[in-house]
């Protein structure tokens, strides 16, 4: 039994953008068969709005499947949709 206390800071402002990798034949022929749906995306990136905190002051954990961000006032932690190839990620600042 997990007896942790919810924590209820709030989620800071965020944004997750779904990305492809696209080539001339996708944009000019469409003959690559990928839509423009979050299904075909190849990569996301993740924006988290931590204002008035430093580097310092913000924690980040990425597994394979989530992603935790918090500082002392937030706290924001999502399901990816898509597994986390370890190695390929990156995490700017």
């Amino acid at each position: 039994i997990d007896n942790k206390a919810p924590d209820l800071r709030p989620a800071p402002p965020h944004q997750i953008y779904f990305c492809q990798s696209v080539g001339t034949e996708d944009v000019f022929l469409g003959t690559s068969e990928k839509s423009p749906a979050s299904l075909d995306c190849s990569h996301c990136v993740i924006k988290v709005h931590f204002k008035g905190c430093s580097i310092k002051d913000i924690e980040l954990d990425v597994s394979a499947n989530a992603l935790v961000a918090e500082s002392r006032e937030h706290i924001l932690s999502l399901g990816l949709p898509v597994p986390v190839i370890e190695g390929c990620g990156s995490a700017k600042w």
